[in-house]
């Protein structure tokens, strides 16, 4: 009688945790506001932020076309595309000019922080 209960209990309590706890870890992230590293370099007077770092901070799918040197970041509603060394980004069916090239270094892809943040959050759904 007393495993039962003690089963029950323990039962009950990851219900309860389960129920409180958002729907993913990186959802969990942002939830409670938990400080995320971002990579960035600094070419000339602009910065430039990581595009993997910034996808998993915020929870949106990237995939790269190492054929094509392209990124593709899919927020499940809006779909960005990035090609290497472009000053343009396709987001759905419309074209963002973001005035500096897209970089590639330490296998990663860089964007202009200043004018990219735009277009993530378009991206995101956070506007």
């Amino acid at each position: 009688m007393k495993t039962r209960r003690a089963s029950f209990i323990i039962i009950l309590v990851l219900i309860g945790i389960w129920l409180i706890l958002p729907a993913n870890v990186t959802g969990a992230r942002l939830y409670y506001k938990v400080p995320v590293q971002i990579d960035h370099i600094k070419e000339g007077d602009i910065y430039y932020i990581s595009l993997s770092d910034l996808a998993e901070a915020l929870d949106i799918e990237m995939d790269y076309d190492p054929l094509t040197f392209e990124a593709i970041l899919n927020s499940g509603d809006n779909r960005a595309n990035f090609n290497l060394f472009s000053t343009y980004v396709r987001l759905n069916n419309s074209l963002r000019n973001i005035t500096y090239p897209i970089l590639y270094q330490d296998a990663d892809f860089y964007v202009p922080a200043i004018t990219s943040v735009p277009v993530i959050a378009d991206l995101a759904g956070i506007t």
